[in-house]
């Protein structure tokens, strides 16, 4: 009887009620964050006694210590929490003071001690009551002047894994302000006096962290295997910090542990690797530098001709070579190439003028013939496609068939037939007597190059599949 727990009465209770008691009360109070000027804080020691149990003068000093931090002006509220639905770990403890040392008890006795008993709430858990009033604390609002606290690291994207000095920002670290929130909870003050300055984010690894040093010099020193490609004319060496992406080595990983002849090639990163290597160097549905007979330098886009890497191929070809770990000069496995030239289209090819209604054929940049052509009707919505494409056959004695503008079928027998662009191409058309001029404009075919009999001969002895084929205006 008569027993006070943080001032708290349990006479007459069990552990477990005096525990649920103390919860109960505990929870019923709300914690205050005052705002707090750095410059006016100042720190009171408080008094104890030489038996070292805190006297009297505590409660005296916590006030003189408030009266500082205020400097007798009004302290702003900037949060409260309540309702704060803690749990608490403090049966051991409870249980230690039901069955209290004899010294202990003859000193409560004589009124030596008191018997109000003070117990640490030590924090064990906190509902989702509290996490969320906590994460809504205003306290935690970034401004646009905010600056975020960021660790040192090596930078595996530069060539000498530079290390990226740490920086030192002003957003708050909001775990080490909750461990003292609980921290006061848990010593039954229920107030924190909040300098945004005490509670900055510190980084946790600077520049000068042996260990980060020691990890970069592991990585500058480590041999990796070299691997370069020739693509078309272009020497592409795969940069050191590449190949670490690809053997899966990332800040998360990053340790001065690495063995090159444990590591494991990551296919992600290698099919990464190889979709930007088409990006960047595949020619085909590319823009092309072109000097035209009548128009001189133009650019000629779209059309399928040119370099085209088989990103599939080429991803498991160099998981293979990783796997290996050996240095190779290599090209790149290709499902469509040039035409004999490392320059793009080069200088054999041939070359339709929509403007100028004109077809010429060179090879080795010397013309081996001209001729007037009639393309895709204009009017009829037939007009044939520019761009840069590849001769995808040839044949002879064939005929065409497909739809009118007016729905009804055609048949076109034709002696050369050389396509290009899907069901477009070029072939004979012994049934026009002219061609040339503004013809395609409402009289044009039906997309393909009409040629006279005997230029369309010349062409196709001439050229083979792959050839060039630039279309333009």
């Amino acid at each position: 009887m008569g027993t006070k727990i943080n001032n708290i009465d349990c006479s007459g209770l069990t552990v477990n009620k005096a525990e649920k008691k103390l919860t109960k009360e505990w929870n019923k109070k709300s914690f205050i964050i005052f705002e707090s000027n750095a410059k006016d804080t100042k720190t009171i020691p408080l008094i104890w006694d030489i038996k070292g149990i805190k006297s009297n003068n505590e409660k005296l000093s916590k006030d003189i210590l408030k009266h500082n931090l205020t400097n007798n002006k009004e302290t702003k509220v900037l949060a409260e929490l309540s309702g704060l639905g803690i749990t608490y770990d403090i049966k051991d403890k409870l249980n230690s003071e039901l069955h209290p040392s004899l010294l202990k008890s003859f000193l409560r006795k004589i009124h030596i001690i008191s018997n109000n008993i003070s117990v640490y709430m030590e924090v064990k858990k906190v509902d989702k009551t509290f996490d969320n009033q906590f994460n809504d604390l205003k306290i935690f609002k970034e401004s646009d002047d905010t600056i975020i606290t960021k660790n040192a690291y090596i930078d595996l994207n530069s060539d000498n894994f530079d290390i990226v000095k740490e920086v030192y920002g002003n957003n708050i670290d909001k775990e080490l302000v909750k461990s003292t929130i609980l921290d006061n909870i848990s010593k039954g003050e229920f107030n924190l006096y909040y300098s945004k300055k005490e509670f900055y984010d510190n980084p946790e690894v600077i520049s000068t962290n042996k260990l980060l040093l020691e990890e970069q010099e592991y990585l500058k020193n480590l041999e990796f295997p070299e691997i370069t490609y020739k693509i078309y004319g272009n020497t592409v060496k795969i940069k050191k910090q590449q190949i670490l992406k690809m053997y899966g080595i990332t800040q998360k990983s990053l340790s001065k542990k690495i063995n090159i002849d444990d590591l494991k090639v990551n296919k992600k990163a290698v099919e990464q690797y190889v979709h930007k290597l088409t990006e960047k160097y595949d020619t085909a549905w590319s823009d092309h530098e072109f000097n035209s007979t009548k128009q001189g330098k133009i650019t000629v886009s779209g059309g399928d001709y040119g370099y085209f890497i088989d990103e599939d191929e080429e991803t498991s070809k160099l998981i293979s070579i990783l796997k290996k770990k050996k240095s190779v000069v290599r090209t790149p496995i290709y499902s469509q190439k040039g035409y004999k030239n490392a320059n793009d289209i080069g200088d054999t090819y041939v070359e339709i003028d929509l403007t100028y209604q004109t077809l010429w054929l060179y090879k080795d940049g010397e013309m081996v013939t001209s001729s007037p052509i009639v393309t895709g009707s204009v009017a009829s919505g037939f007009a044939t496609p520019p761009g840069v494409y590849i001769l995808k056959y040839k044949t002879m004695h064939t005929t065409l068939k497909g739809k009118n503008a007016d729905g009804t079928d055609y048949e076109s027998p034709v002696t050369y037939w050389m396509p290009f662009n899907g069901g477009i191409g070029m072939h004979d058309a012994t049934w026009r007597s002219t061609f040339g001029g503004s013809i395609y404009l409402s009289g044009g075919s039906h997309g393909c190059v009409n040629m006279p009999y005997e230029k369309a001969g010349i062409v196709y002895r001439n050229i083979t599949a792959g050839f060039p084929i630039v279309v333009h205006y």
